[in-house]
Formats: C-alpha cells, structure tokens, sequence
C-alpha cells in the first residue's frame, strides 16, 4: 500500500477565496494556516493584489516565507523583506494605461 502524500506546499488565493466578503481573514482561517506551517508546509499567498494591500496578519506571520503578488509579477521573500522575482510593467506603460483607463468607468 503507497503511504499518504505528505503535503509540501500550500498556495492560495485571497479574493473570493481566503478571505470573507469583508475582506477579513477568520480566527479559525489564521489557526488553520499556523496548523500548516507548523508541520512544515510551504504557506504561500498566491494575489493579484499588490504587496502593500496583503492583510498584516499574512505579512507578520513569521511563517510564511514567500508571498506572490501583483498577479504573479512580484514574489517576495518576506523573511528578508526582499523581491527575489519580478517582471513589472514599466512606470511609463503603467501611467499610458491609467490614463487610458480614466477615460472610462471601469
């Protein structure tokens, strides 16, 4: 019989699927999370968000090592506070599109 997979790593979305329609992280959530790291499992918050609209409780958990942002743009290690990845839009396009977009509702 093949032993059960240990789990190495968990990955998560915040929107719409960590956090509560107020945008909040459960106690039980957060035991949860502490629970897997605990047993040694990678705990990555995986969001479009960008790094400074993360909850605190995510970004203070000593915990959780990496953090992937800006849909996938940027990731963190946050143990060292340091980008070790990124591929970011240049401030220049960044600006075209806000611009673009402000002519609109959206």
């Amino acid at each position: 019989m093949n032993p059960k997979p240990q789990i190495k790593l968990f990955a998560f979305d915040l929107d719409g699927t960590l956090l509560t329609k107020d945008k909040t992280i459960t106690q039980e959530t957060l035991q949860v999370l502490d629970e897997l790291i605990k047993r040694e499992v990678l705990v990555v918050p995986v969001t479009g968000r960008p790094i400074g609209a993360l909850p605190q409780e995510l970004l203070e958990n000593p915990g959780i090592h990496y953090i992937i942002s800006a849909n996938g743009a940027r990731i963190i290690d946050q143990r060292k506070k340091k980008s070790i990845y990124e591929e970011l839009l240049p401030v220049e396009i960044a600006e075209d599109v806000l611009t673009t977009f402000g002519k609109y509702d959206c």
